[in-house]
């Protein structure tokens, strides 16, 4: 009985709204097919329900009624794709979406649930309305509706803007519910039915408001309206209360801070004011246009207002955006460990400044007592620049340029130091590449460095620490080295130059030595995609075939006579063998934090740990020989990992039990090494006379990942005559050298 009850009880809910086809109204709407079929492709697909990108080229629709211009063509597609639809002479998506249609559909999300509807010879042509088909689809697949105060809609973009958010509408009209809050049904961001009015009178908060003649414009979520006032406020940020489509009030937010940017993490310091940010905190970029921005979007370096309340921003008005030609950079701790130092020493003339006082300063200073009651200090120099002896370099402790910035935290000092763009780059072409490689190869260093300074800026990693990029390899190695005459020419000689494809600044990666092919950027990041310019170069002469091939890469990478212009150079050949026992003893621990890091890399059937190894094979390689990807069988289970960073860390030719020789091609050996020098190798499998594996016999080439511009391989170009920018054009194909910074810099 409570069976038959309930499905009554769904019927009853289906004629709500339903009855004779007419023109309906409000929350009455008649719901589509075409967006009855939406609504399940959603619920089946998720966020891939309206990507057609892995449609087959010969792929097409049935339905003589359907085009791709069609608002609902994606969905059509999936579903038909996945067996979802059958075929048909048309598809009516306008058509109302009966009874009969509507159970069916059901029938795909939760094939129980859709049994309850009880279709009959009277009742299944009878369209459905709207709000039964939003609070079915919801019960039936187990998805909460959600209240959402409408601020704004754009039919051509298919968007609705509301306190939630931007979300997709596709098939809806939200103009009617304009300044109401209503209940919805969404998933992955795709509105999937509209269930009931909640309210008709709505409060928008941390609205930016400009006055304007008669009136207010209201940015609220990057969608904007004008309302007629009779007051003309300045722009400003505030909470706005509307009905009917007029403001019944306005209460405009009254503490602010404006200031620079300084550190941006859960929280924004803004000159040494702090401040939460909260989910409902909102960013906007005052340009010549008011448009919303996200958090990733506030630089440090950036001129800002900040509106808050109670600790909390409640809004964040960038007025003027930082730019790349001054860098603020995170230093490291000595051997590039950490970003918190115990302690800051600077050596030299200069002056400090805290929130308290300025003092000038001379010699050897231990800072730590100068930050009075605040927690930031900057530091000038009076001259070019000031040492720090409490970091530690290769080249002895570094000299710094620019300004130093240090800020007082419970795990430690960070220290920033903001610099000039060409100044920087004086820092760092000597410490990615030896002068000994001739003028043209640094300035060729320098171009892919500056190069991939602007990118790494606007990618704005550091923001966390208060910088723009770092000081070691997870952006550019800087100071590691100190300044030279080679480098300062090559600086000087491309300033403000940058290397551009296609009027875009490149991410111009570079790394030491070829083993005579580089690699596509596709296969050795696991993006899948290769830009034109990171592509599959031969840089040896002869024929070795497809690298990518076993047998072939074997050859080429055991050939101790390959005809190339690095082929003296120490890492184009090296060898070693790796006790299996090594490998078994880091395994796990490695693979684990490789996971960690990026799922991508492991591929793991019951955990991170082999056992005991009993094969290790490659399952693929990339055009230019490299690995893309190598199995470890063993014991317990077999583990696969993916890219040339992780292979090269799992494979690393070092021991805590015994010592492991690397040995390059002049003959030099080098002791447990920490990581393969590239994954462009082969190898043998040993046994023992067991036939147990005990160890990995490995030849391998170049150092490096093997992506864009082989430095080496750039000074044996200069050794040929070759101009920076030529050497540029060689290893990034299609490119073209660019002034970009200067008086017209934006």
């Amino acid at each position: 009985m409570r069976k038959l009850l309930f499905g009554t009880l769904i019927f009853t809910l289906f004629l709500a709204g339903c009855g004779p086809f007419r023109e309906p109204k409000g929350d009455e709407t008649a719901v589509s097919r075409a967006l009855g079929v939406k609504g399940i492709c959603v619920i089946l697909f998720g966020d891939e329900a309206a990507d057609t990108s892995d449609l087959r080229e010969d792929f097409s629709l049935p339905y003589d009624d359907v085009s791709e211009e069609d608002w609902y063509f994606p969905y059509a597609a999936k579903m038909f794709e996945e067996g979802q639809l059958l075929p048909s002479r048309s598809f009516e998506g306008e058509k109302a979406l009966t009874l009969e249609e509507c159970a069916s559909l059901i029938s795909r999300v939760n094939p129980g649930y859709a049994e309850k509807i009880k279709v009959t010879e009277e009742n299944k042509n009878s369209p459905v309305s709207l709000s039964a088909w939003t609070k079915l689809l919801s019960e039936a697949a187990q998805t909460e509706l959600t209240a959402v105060k409408v601020f704004g809609s754009s039919d051509s973009l298919y968007s609705l803007y509301s306190d939630k958010g931007k979300l997709s509408a596709r098939g809806m009209d939200f103009s009617p519910y304009g300044d109401k809050e209503v209940s919805i049904l969404a998933k992955d961001g795709e509105v999937l039915g509209l269930e009931k009015v909640i309210s008709d009178e709505v409060r928008f908060d941390n609205v930016y408001i400009s006055g304007i003649q008669g009136g207010v414009l209201l940015n609220f979520q990057g969608f904007e309206r004008e309302f007629p006032y009779d007051r003309e406020p300045e722009s400003s940020v505030g909470n706005v209360v509307i009905k009917d489509g007029k403001i019944r009030e306005i209460a405009f937010l009254k503490d602010a801070v404006s200031g620079t940017v300084r550190k941006v993490s859960d929280k924004i310091e803004i000159d040494g004011k702090s401040f939460e940010i909260s989910d409902e905190t909102v960013f906007f970029l005052s340009d010549k246009d008011i448009k919303n921005i996200t958090k990733r979007e506030v630089f440090c370096g950036d001129k800002a207002v900040v509106f808050y309340s109670d600790g909390t921003a409640n809004a964040v008005i960038v007025t003027e955006k930082a730019s790349p030609e001054v860098l603020r950079i995170a230093l490291k701790t000595t051997d590039y460990e950490d970003y918190y130092h115990e302690k800051i020493v600077v050596e030299g003339d200069g002056v400090v400044r805290s929130k308290d006082k300025e003092t000038e300063i001379s010699g050897r200073t231990d800072l730590s007592g100068f930050f009075g009651d605040g927690n930031r200090i900057y530091i000038e120099p009076k001259g070019e620049s000031l040492k720090i002896p409490s970091i530690e370099r290769a080249g002895g402790n570094p000299a710094y340029r620019g300004r130093l910035e240090a800020e007082k935290t419970d795990e430690g000092y960070i220290i920033i130091n903001e610099i000039p763009m060409e100044d920087y780059l004086r820092g760092v072409v000597p410490s990615e590449m030896s002068a000994d490689l001739g003028l043209a190869a640094a300035e060729a260093q320098a171009l892919c460095a500056r190069s991939y300074a602007f990118n790494a800026f606007y990618e704005n990693k550091f923001a966390y620490l208060g910088g723009n990029l770092d000081d070691s390899s997870a952006s550019q190695v800087y100071n590691n080295y100190p300044e030279n005459q080679v480098s300062d020419e090559a600086v000087k000689n491309t300033e403000g130059k940058c290397i551009v494809y296609e009027n875009t600044v490149i991410s111009a990666n570079f790394y030491s030595t070829s083993c005579g092919a580089g690699a596509n950027s596709g296969e050795v990041w696991l993006s899948g995609e290769t830009l034109p310019y990171l592509a599959y170069r031969k840089f040896y002469s002869g024929d070795y075939g497809d690298l990518s091939k076993e047998a072939k890469a074997r050859v080429f990478l055991e050939a101790k006579d390959v005809v190339c212009p690095e082929a003296d150079c120490p890492w184009f050949r090296w060898e070693t063998e790796i006790p299996v026992q090594a490998l078994e003893e880091k395994f796990p621990a490695e693979a684990e934090k490789l996971y960690a890091e990026n799922p991508a890399y492991i591929s793991a059937e019951n955990g991170f740990n082999p056992g005991t190894i009993e094969s290790v094979y490659v399952t693929e390689r990339g055009q230019g020989g490299n690995i893309i990807s190598i199995c470890t069988e063993g014991s317990l289970c077999t583990v696969r990992i993916n890219g040339q960073y992780a292979i090269r860390r799992i494979f690393a030719p070092c021991s805590e039990a015994e010592s492991v020789i690397l040995t390059d091609n002049s003959g030099a050996e080098y002791r447990n090494y920490p990581m393969l020098p590239s994954g462009f190798f082969v190898f043998d499998e040993v046994f023992d006379g067991e036939d147990r594996l005990t160890a990995l016999k490995i030849h391998g080439g170049g150092f490096g990942h093997g992506v864009g511009m082989s430095q080496n391989g750039a000074g044996k170009l200069a050794e040929k005559g070759y101009s920076g920018e030529e050497i540029v054009k060689f290893f990034y194909p299609g490119t073209e050298v660019v002034k970009i910074f200067g008086e017209n810099f934006q």
